[in-house]
Parts: C-alpha cells; structure tokens; sequence
C-alpha cells in the first residue's frame, strides 16, 4: 500500500467580519485575499502558498466564544527578523508579542488576530 503524505493544512478561522479580518491579515502580516464570496461570509486569505480561511460567525455568539482566544497555531517561516521588522512598522491593532528566543531554541513572536485568533510566527534559531 502506498504511503498518503498530507500536503497542506489550512485552518478555518470563526470571525465577526470576514473582510475586516481579511484586510488584517493583508496589511499587517503580508498575505492577499485569494478568494471571498459574493455575499462576503467565507474568504481566502494565502501567503506563501499556505491559507487560512476564515468564516463568518457574527451572529453565531456560542460558536465565537467557544473559538475566541481559543485558537491558535504556529507558522514556521524564514527570515523572521524581516518578518518582525514588517509586522512591527504596520503598528498592529492588536497585541502583538515581542520576537523572542525560546527555551526550545525557537525564535518567535506571536500576533492576535481581530477576533483573538493566536498566530505564532516561529523560526528555528
């Protein structure tokens, strides 16, 4: 039998506002919209052949708290210094931690998206 290799994981992100979420994840951390549908409730968000779809939930209050400040996951990338630089010049609206050195030997920084969604930008020191 022939081994099945997983190729690409694209989480799917419960928000209030699917484009203002969109335009953060543009302006502040680098990605484009690569898809939203007509009636704006789903969209696309990729950078680096990598995605994050994000889904409408306004409305939806027991499915936001079950995911706000609940979801996080980490990105692993190259250059992080660059990365940091750029996200940091963007004066987020969010809080942002400060690119460190972990134990671990990982360098990160950690941003929250608008709805408090975790993105760990990480890079192995």
């Amino acid at each position: 039998m022939r081994p099945v290799n997983i190729n690409r994981i694209s989480p799917v992100v419960p928000v209030r506002d699917v484009q203002r979420t969109a335009a953060f994840y543009e302006r502040h951390l680098g990605f484009r919209t690569a898809f939203v549908t007509d009636d704006g409730t789903y969209s696309i968000v990729a950078r680096d052949g990598q995605a994050i779809h994000l889904t409408c939930a306004d409305g939806d209050e027991r499915t936001l708290r079950a995911t706000a400040n609940n979801i996080s996951f980490v990105l692993t990338t190259e250059s992080i210094d660059a990365l940091w630089a750029a996200v940091q010049a963007s004066d987020p609206p969010t809080k942002v931690r400060a690119l460190e050195m972990k134990p671990w030997g990982v360098r990160e920084f950690h941003i929250l998206d608008p709805d408090g969604c975790l993105l760990r930008f990480a890079e192995a020191g």
